[in-house]
This record gives C-alpha cells, sequence and structure tokens, in this order.
C-alpha cells in the first residue's frame, strides 16, 4: 500500500480474522482510510473490489485517497477497502460453501469490527455504514444492500454484473479473441474464461464445473450448469423483475460505461427502469457515462459519494 499520506486523510492496513468456523474465512485483508479531523461520528465507506481487485491497485493505480479526500472535505467519512483474494477460489460476495460466507461477513464480522477500531483508535462512533462495489463488487453491493438495507442505507454499483445473461456474451468474446485454453494453462489473457468458471464454481457450489466446452468444435456454455444458476438468487437483474429482490434503500446509485465490454450497459438500463418505477426519484441516480470497464470507475465513485453524502450535515 501507500506511504503517502495526505493533509486530511491517513491510511491504515489491517488483518482480520473472523471465527473460521462461522465464516469459513481465515483471514481478510482490508485498507482504512480516515480523515484527521472529523466530529465524533463518521460514517464508513466499504469499498467492494472486482474480481481480481485488491487494495493496492485502488491506491496506486485508481488513487483512492485523492477522491476519498476531495468527498470528504466538507462531510468527513472513513473508508475501508475490502481485498476479496482470501482462500483457494475468488470472492463473489455471498455465503457459499465453496469461497466462505462473504455476506455474513460483510453484514456482521465487518461493521462490528471496523465500530471497535475507530472507537479504540480514533475515539470516533460510526454512522451509516455504506456500500459501493465495482464489477463483481457492484453485483455484491447491489445484492447485499437490498437484502440487508437496515445495514446499508446508501449502495453504489458501478459497472456490475446485475446478471448471468452477460455469460453469453463473455463466450462470444472468448471465440473471438482465441482466449480460451484448458484450465491449467489459464494466464492473465484468460481473464473471462476464469471469471466465469469462479461465478459457476460460487453460484452453483460445484467446485470442478466446466462450463465453457467444446461441442464439435464449437465452443459453447453448458445448458445445465446456466440454467442452475438461472434459478438460483443470484441474477440482480431476473430477481428485481419478478419482486423477489426489493430495494427499500434510502440512496442507490447505478452506472456503467457506454463502451463496457464485461458488463453490457442494456442490463444497467433495465434495472435502473425497474427500480425508477419503484422508488422516488431522491433515492435513485442512474448514470451513463461514455467510457469502458476501468475509465470510468474514478469519476463515478466520486459521483457516487457526491451522491451519498450531498446535504449531509
Amino acid at each position: 500500500m501507500t506511504s503517502v499520506f495526505f493533509s486530511q486523510t491517513s491510511p491504515a492496513e489491517l488483518t482480520l480474522n473472523p471465527p473460521l468456523s462461522e465464516y469459513g474465512i481465515d483471514s481478510v485483508r482490508i485498507s482504512v482510510i480516515y480523515p484527521k479531523h472529523f466530529s465524533e461520528e463518521l460514517p464508513v465507506v466499504i469499498f467492494l473490489p472486482g474480481y481480481d481487485g485488491n487494495p493496492e491497485w485502488y491506491f496506486d493505480f485508481l488513487g483512492i485517497e485523492k477522491i476519498v479526500e476531495k468527498a470528504s472535505s466538507e462531510n468527513p467519512f472513513m473508508s475501508v477497502i475490502v481485498d476479496p483474494s482470501s482462500g483457494p477460489h475468488a470472492c463473489f460476495y455471498i455465503n457459499s460453501d465453496v469461497s466462505g460466507n462473504w455476506e455474513d461477513f460483510i453484514c456482521n464480522f465487518l461493521p462490528e469490527t471496523i465500530s471497535k477500531w475507530a472507537l479504540e483508535n480514533l475515539g470516533a462512533g460510526t454512522g451509516n455504514f455504506c456500500l459501493i462495489g465495482h464489477s463483481l463488487g457492484g453485483f455484491g453491493a447491489l445484492r447485499i444492500g437490498a437484502r440487508h438495507p437496515e445495514i446499508f442505507p446508501f449502495v453504489g454499483s458501478v459497472s456490475g454484473i446485475v446478471t448471468v445473461e452477460v455469460l453469453p456474451e463473455w463466450l462470444k468474446y472468448v471465440e473471438k479473441e482465441g482466449v480460451w485454453s484448458e484450465r491449467e494453462n489459464w494466464g492473465i489473457q484468460h481473464f473471462f474464461t476464469r471469471l466465469s468458471h469462479q461465478m459457476c464454481v460460487n453460484f452453483t457450489g460445484i467446485k470442478e464445473p466446466e462450463l465453457f466446452e467444446f461441442h464439435r468444435g464449437v465452443l459453447r456454455l453448458d445448458e445445465q450448469l446456466m440454467s442452475r444458476m438461472r434459478s438460483g438468487d443470484f441474477d440482480i437483474l431476473a430477481s428485481s423483475r419478478n419482486g423477489s429482490l426489493v430495494f427499500s434503500n434510502e440512496k442507490i446509485y447505478v452506472s456503467s460505461g457506454t463502451r463496457d465490454i464485461v458488463c453490457d450497459v442494456d442490463f444497467h438500463e433495465e434495472l435502473c427502469r425497474i427500480l425508477e418505477s419503484k422508488l422516488p426519484a431522491s433515492s435513485l441516480k442512474c448514470e451513463t457515462p461514455d467510457g469502458d470497464h476501468i475509465s470510468i470507475l474514478g469519476g463515478e465513485i466520486e459521483n457516487c459519494l457526491t451522491f451519498f453524502f450531498q446535504g449531509e450535515d
């Protein structure tokens, strides 16, 4: 993590050890950014990185400290960046026999631990807890936020994976670019293959699925595995359509870039139409900035934070 200290904010790196028997997670590293000047109570923004993401990337590439410093200059808040890379399988921010009970960790252990740390180290209580996620973290923020609005009244997603229906589009990309191989040969160029596999692992509970398969020389999706993922409660867009996932949060921010090849903007626009029909205008903000999966992130985090805290005392 960067060692630079800004005038208004300071970072700290912590390793949390939730009870393994309860959470199925051995340890989780988090980075905390806190203001040097604050009142007796600090709201907390929890950032959920995407697949392959980590706190270092948020500091070294994104410059998250500068974004947080600017956004918290008038209404100070504390930020927590979660490292989702613990364990042999990628964290998908759900309760899973495969990767651990990450939803419970985010909802229970993390807020309790952060509240205790803030009181002991900063002498501050904690106010509202907010979730902001990017990509896979956007999925986590939306799903956890909708299921636990009493814990997270403010929820933001930037380029979130809102439906498993993106998988056929990823298959087209993998086939077009020729970036498919056997599992033992996966490398950085096989991002969509690895992400699709881990999505299938976490959403089906099957530890060694073969979601992408060749049939008569053609790469295709295993329809039984796709059907199993569709029938679960992990598809935010489908669950919003049928009413099984209802958003009652105070503020929701949804954003997706116009040139995002990871998350089809049409799915985000449909989700926003559903939310617009059910929420007051003051509770929802949907944006479609011109950019791709990565280029919009810094600006959209800033816009999301402004939406969360504008008008806050």
